[in-house]
């Protein structure tokens, strides 16, 4: 039938939103840059199609936001949301990604970092062609300074993480502390 119940651990979440213009870029990977051509931005988050299930969801342990602005896509925010009701040891199981410029248009860092601060294994990545004015003069659209900023308190949430959760390679409870998933499962 074509059809198997298999899904995978693993997800990328692409999207096209993306509140700059970069000079290295195309109106391909920027909405930004196809509005500025005078084309229709059509599908613009081809993951709008991706129906996840609460109990897929469940079973994911990588996911991966990338390609434009992934803070700009509402149903990255709508995802994001829902995986924040999962419970403390199914999101500690959960490593999530994010390929981003640090912007976060809108204002929406407070936002974000009050999700993702309920998830002990966050990453963010993100490139800079150049600082200051050069970086600017790249990518349209960036303000230095608030990406300085914005990464300045990334960094410390980071810090609060490593206080709350630990660090390591290892899942061992010696090693990396006790984690709300031991409890969890001690209860049971």
């Amino acid at each position: 039938t074509g059809e198997t119940s298999y899904f995978p651990r693993t997800t990328d979440i692409r999207t096209i939103y993306c509140n700059f213009k970069c000079r290295i870029c195309n109106e391909h990977n920027s909405s930004s840059i196809k509005i500025a051509r005078g084309k229709k931005v059509v599908a613009i988050n081809p993951s709008d199609k991706i129906e996840i299930s609460d109990e897929r969801l469940k079973r994911l342990k990588y996911i991966n936001f990338c390609g434009g602005e992934p803070f700009m896509s509402p149903y990255n925010w709508e995802l994001l949301e829902r995986i924040s009701r999962l419970s403390d040891s199914e999101r500690e199981s959960i490593f999530l990604n994010f390929d981003t410029n640090l912007s976060f248009p809108g204002n929406t860092f407070a936002k974000a970092m009050s999700i993702l601060t309920r998830f002990p294994r966050v990453r963010f990545q993100s490139s800079l062609d150049g600082t200051g004015k050069i970086g600017e003069y790249i990518r349209v659209g960036l303000e230095y300074e608030k990406f300085i900023e914005h990464l300045s308190r990334i960094k410390e949430a980071s810090i609060e993480a490593i206080r709350k959760y630990g660090s390591g390679c290892a899942g061992s409870r010696f090693l990396n502390g006790n984690l709300s998933i031991h409890e969890e499962l001690e209860e049971k």
